[in-house]
């Protein structure tokens, strides 16, 4: 579901990443409630989901959009979300893994993972 990705590649710290991440349906019904939640760490080399949201640098914030109740995608939509990924001032000059993962939350029931994607982005 998840489809493109764009991101200003290098940053100054302290300094801001922006990203934007494409989310395709692909499927013949509606989705609604669908959410991107974008943190920096390793969590792309981590096969179980649960574990992988954990793989966090706690120096980068979290950050999940869209607005309350989510993106609603009918069959065959796109939409984008961007997200401004502030970098703290105290990070090593290096390359970070950014992740995006994205679900469809259930106000009252364990939510439903759908994709996960990541980029690579150099503090200089």
């Amino acid at each position: 579901m998840i489809g493109f990705q764009a991101w200003s590649g290098s940053v100054s710290a302290p300094g801001t990443i922006n990203y934007t991440v494409g989310i395709g349906n692909p499927d013949p019904v509606q989705w609604v409630w669908l959410f991107g939640h974008v943190f920096v760490g390793p969590a792309n080399i981590v096969r179980d989901v649960g574990h992988a949201l954990l793989a966090v640098d706690t120096r980068f914030p979290r950050l999940t959009m869209p607005e309350v109740f989510g993106l609603t995608l009918a069959a065959g939509q796109s939409q984008s979300l961007s997200f401004s990924l502030t970098v703290p001032g105290d990070v090593e000059r290096s390359n970070y893994l950014g992740n995006t993962f994205l679900f469809q939350s259930r106000w009252f029931e364990v939510g439903q993972y759908l994709d996960r994607a990541n980029f690579v982005f150099q503090v200089s």
